[in-house]
């Protein structure tokens, strides 16, 4: 046990709460650890021989071994004696993948989080089997599957589990029911048994029935346990498939239920080519914003369609705050002018013209705004345009390039020189006549011809440096790798040395011709996309081909993609308007959407760092603003404004059991609703009947939900049936609640639209105790109470030292004893009402109709003064918190904003607060709440939306910047 004396976790430093899993030889405990939930697990005393104990030692040494976020966290071991050792590993709060299929029966594990976690699971065998010393599982069951919140997988048992006895297989759920043939006929096996038993838990996915459960005999009675194996070994027997299974998830798993093991596919090959490229379910909050759009087609926007009759845009060239070029079937070239200010186009600069379609466009950016469009036609020729006025186009062309005998296919510029391919299968360089250098344009001739033997050019890609290489695809499907050296390219070198040379030919790159081709240079990748359906993205250098994306099943031919460097995605989209973005830091499917209906899409485009995106169509085109907001979840449920959401955290271990860990949101439309805590959809709900509501808390002792009323009826619900009492005591609207915890007691304050405060006592099986009330003196106005907020007065080292603040209608905040209900003192710096209160140990933050927020040091209550304030939004702040460990304060307001605010630094422009992170969407917000459980800001706004925002690490851990990037 020596390696393992540098994961020795003291056994004090552990306390076990109650058994949450056992199997034949151990049992699993929830447990806590400095603080946080973890999972102990042991043997049971029957099993602690030399042997089993051996076992369990080994497993401990093994897991301790792996780090994957794929496989369940190694926390420590623990023991006095060898006979006691203990696992500890991370809790997953989800439980196991066999009772989440098992209870399913309200279909809240959808599709979706079901790819998802057969995704998880593969590439914990991916990670698992490409281990220098490769690891097979052996034992890889739904029940060895663990889930999270969030219904994201990780695997488990590495050791004892993988023994089986008498007893597991007369339950007719052993291990046995994963096993791979060659495995129960104790042949010899590699990780390709994994891999079988994986193909069973995608079956038990798409049925959610243990394996083999729904199978009967000739006589109609079910399987025995030995007829499975049986028949499992002889290859006789499979797991089924249910009826909504998706096409490709089926085929995976009949090939990973392969009978000879050489027919599976490895992790990395499920993983990578089986179904990435179908991953349309996995979560990214990124919307498209139609910002602009130009129809080149509708007589409505384009006068001159009445006068042409129907033509159609066959290729097309966008620079980014320049303008969108397009040409046309008819020879004529368009110049749409970008709009930054998003307003919709009525129609391009018509100019020039071919004596045939327009097939290709190329830019040349010079001085200032001006440059030189190059395009090329079926006419055979290249025409140059010159672009930097309205007036320089309607003047003609500058210059007709007739060196191909053949349709131009492909147009690229190196520096200043064009390179054009053309079915008359030749490749061309072109460079500025330096003997013409002080023409008004450029003047091109052509330096060298390059023939392309069997096939022609149909596109190429550059990537630039001191040698440029040139990647062409062609007619036949081949990618051809040219190069030049710079200096030949700039014709500094009249020797002809460094001319461009064919370098590599990789024939039969695609079945079919090549699309597109793309170098990604940061990542020495190229991306092509082909006829055949396919594309594939390759090392740059070898050819080999890493990643491929099948569409032909959908019959839809990728059409175009672009490269956004700054996020490290790959934008993809096929001609039935779908739109892929792929991440290749993580070789996945972001994020799967149909931006068009075309059926002949054949541009994208993508700039300013991934903000914005350009797609275009025979008929129109269109601009998107691309909204990036990865960390917020839209949830619907209510039908009017939510005025108040609160985080259910019990901390009885007999509510933890009753109701786990939720979200209540309630809103104007006299609603309760509580919202699933894996993919926040409404789980069930409570109608208030007798009046609207108007606050909402949650007192986490007792496990009560506590609302106030417009007409002034306190009501306290049980979380989990709805049941309630009444305790009337307010004449007037009820406009907040606060729990405060002091001496083991649990408190509530309540204030109303009258001015009164009303101090109540929970009970464990009785409606709260009503104790004290406090009546704010009387104004020449009206005064309401808006807002509460407790003091436990722990820093002021004295007895009884609770304090509770107040906030009004009038601007003021009072402090006033929660022992004696004595006022301390009233703070009148706000210029409008005070809308929400928070403490944070002898800090009071305040926040304002007028838009700020007051920072008060309270040291002293009796002398509360004040330290500084923020201007915060731009609207009144609605609702306020303090952020957990790190103490930042979190403030929302009807300006769509939520801002985390360091306080213990000052701002740029000098405010007593650094502004260190903001959310934005664009609805009013009306309240916050922390969910621990997620890490997560829960927001209720006016629109009558739940939003839940996942909070960056940066805010939560002390010490975790965030990384700098310099252009």
């Amino acid at each position: 046990m020596r390696q393992l004396e540098m994961y020795y976790i003291p056994p004090n430093h552990l306390d076990t709460l109650r058994v949450i899993a056992q199997g034949a030889f151990g049992k699993v405990f929830l447990g806590n650890y400095l603080g946080k939930a973890v999972a102990i697990k042991t043997l049971i005393t029957e099993a602690r021989d030399i042997k089993q104990l051996q076992i369990f030692i080994d497993e401990i040494s093994l897991v301790a071994k792996l780090s994957s976020p794929y496989i369940v966290q190694f926390k420590g071991a623990s023991w006095t004696t060898p006979a006691d050792i203990v696992l500890v590993t991370e809790f997953m709060d989800g439980g196991d993948l066999r009772t989440a299929l098992e209870f399913n029966s309200d279909r809240s594990f959808k599709w979706e989080n079901k790819v998802a976690c057969a995704l998880d699971i593969v590439d914990a065998l991916g990670y698992l089997h490409t281990l220098e010393h490769k690891v097979v599982h052996r034992d890889l069951k739904s029940r060895n599957v663990l889930l999270n919140s969030q219904m994201r997988a990780k695997v488990t048992d590495f050791g004892v589990s993988k023994e089986t006895d008498d007893k597991t297989m007369t339950t007719g759920i052993g291990t046995f029911r994963w096993m791979a043939p060659e495995v129960l006929l104790d042949n010899h096996y590699t990780e390709s048994a994994d891999m079988y038993s994986f193909g069973v838990i995608l079956a038990e996915l798409s049925t959610e029935i243990v394996p083999y459960s729904d199978l009967t005999n000739h006589s109609g009675l079910p399987y025995t346990d030995t007829a499975i194996m049986t028949l499992v070994m002889k290859g006789y027997l499979s797991p089924t498939f249910g009826p909504d299974t998706p096409q490709w998830f089926y085929e995976l798993g009949l090939k990973c239920l392969s009978i000879n093991p050489e027919d599976r596919p490895n992790a990395l090959e499920a993983s990578h080519s089986q179904w990435q490229c179908r991953q349309l379910n996995i979560q990214f909050h990124l919307e498209l914003l139609k910002v602009m759009a130009f129809m080149e087609n509708d007589p409505k926007w384009n006068p001159e369609f009445k006068k042409r009759g129907m033509t159609t845009i066959t290729a097309y060239r966008f620079i980014p705050d320049v303008a969108l070029f397009c040409g046309r079937s008819d020879g004529k070239l368009l110049r749409w002018c970008d709009a930054p200010n998003s307003r919709l186009l009525p129609h391009g600069d018509h100019f020039g013209g071919h004596s045939g379609t327009v097939m290709v466009l190329e830019y040349l950016q010079r001085a200032g705004s001006s440059g030189i469009l190059f395009s090329g036609s079926v006419d055979r020729t290249i025409k140059l345009w010159d672009t930097s006025s309205s007036s320089a186009l309607e003047a003609g062309c500058v210059q007709t390039l007739n060196a191909h005998g053949g349709t131009i296919t492909m147009l690229n510029l190196a520096g200043n020189t064009l390179v054009s391919g053309s079915i008359d299968r030749t490749i061309k360089l072109w460079t500025p006549d330096k003997d013409r250098a002080l023409l008004r344009h450029p003047w091109y001739v052509c330096v060298q011809t390059l023939s392309t033997a069997g096939s022609w050019p149909t596109c190429s890609c550059l990537r630039l440096g001191d040698v440029t290489s040139i990647y062409v695809g062609d007619s036949a499907g081949g990618l051809s790798i040219y190069t030049a050296s710079n200096r030949y390219l700039d014709r500094n070198n009249e020797n002809g040395n460094g001319q461009m040379k064919l370098k590599r030919l990789f024939s039969n790159f695609h079945a079919l011709g090549i699309i597109q081709v793309l170098v990604i240079p940061d990542q020495n990748l190229i991306v092509t996309l082909g006829y055949d359906d396919k594309t594939h993205i390759s090392d740059a250098t070898s050819g080999i081909i890493t990643i491929t994306m099948d569409n032909s099943k959908y019959h839809r031919r990728y059409r175009s993609c672009d490269w956004d460097k700054a996020h490290r995605e790959l934008y993809l989209i096929d001609e039935g308007g779908y739109l892929s973005i792929w991440s290749m830091d993580s070789e996945k499917c972001k994020k799967t959407e149909r931006v068009a209906t075309s059926s002949n899409i054949f541009g994208l485009s993508v700039w300013c760092g991934g903000s914005f995106m350009m797609i275009q169509t025979p008929g129109n085109g269109f601009k998107f603003k691309i909204k990036r907001d990865a960390t917020y979840m839209e949830c619907k449920g209510h039908t009017d404004a939510v005025i108040a959401v609160a985080a259910i955290m019990p901390t009885s271990e007999d509510h933890i059991a009753s109701s786990g860990t939720s979200i209540f949101s309630a809103s104007i439309d006299n609603t309760l609703r509580c919202w699933d805590p894996y993919d926040v959809h409404v789980l069930y709900g409570f109608e208030e009947k007798e009046s609207e509501l108007s606050c909402l808390a949650y007192a986490p002792k007792y496990n009560r939900l506590l609302t106030g009323s417009e007409n002034g009826n306190f009501k306290q619900w049980n979380v989990d049936n709805g049941q309630y009492s009444i305790i009337p005591r307010h004449k007037n609207t009820i406009s907040c609640i606060t729990v405060a915890t002091g001496d083991d007691h649990e408190y509530v304050i309540t204030g109303d639209y009258d001015g009164v405060i009303w101090i109540w006592e929970m009970a464990s099986a009785a409606p709260p105790t009503p104790h004290f009330k406090i009546q704010i003196k009387e104004r020449t106005k009206p005064c309401e109470i808006y807002c509460t907020a407790f003091n436990d007065g722990a820093y002021l080292l004295s007895p009884r030292s609770e304090y509770i603040a107040v906030g009004d209608s009038h601007g003021d905040i009072m402090l006033y004893g929660l022992e004696d209900q004595k006022l301390y003192i009233t703070l009148s710096n706000h210029e409008e009402a005070v809308t929400c209160l928070i403490f944070d140990g002898c800090f009071l933050f305040s926040g304002s109709e007028d838009c700020t927020i007051k920072i008060w040091n309270a040291i002293n209550p009796h002398s509360t003064y004040e330290v500084g304030f923020i201007k915060a939004h731009n609207l009144p702040i609605r609702d306020l918190l303090i952020m957990p460990v790190t103490g930042y304060v979190v403030t929302c307001a009807y300006d769509g904003r939520i801002r985390v605010w360091n306080y213990q630094e000052c701002g740029s422009d000098g405010s007593y607060a650094k502004m260190v992170h903001e959310f934005r969407k664009s609805e009013g917000l009306h309240c916050l709440a922390y969910w621990p459980q997620r890490c997560a800001l829960v927001c209720g706004t006016k629109e009558a939306n739940v939003l839940v925002f996942e909070i960056p690490k940066h805010l939560v851990t002390p010490g975790c910047g965030i990384s700098k990037f310099h252009s």
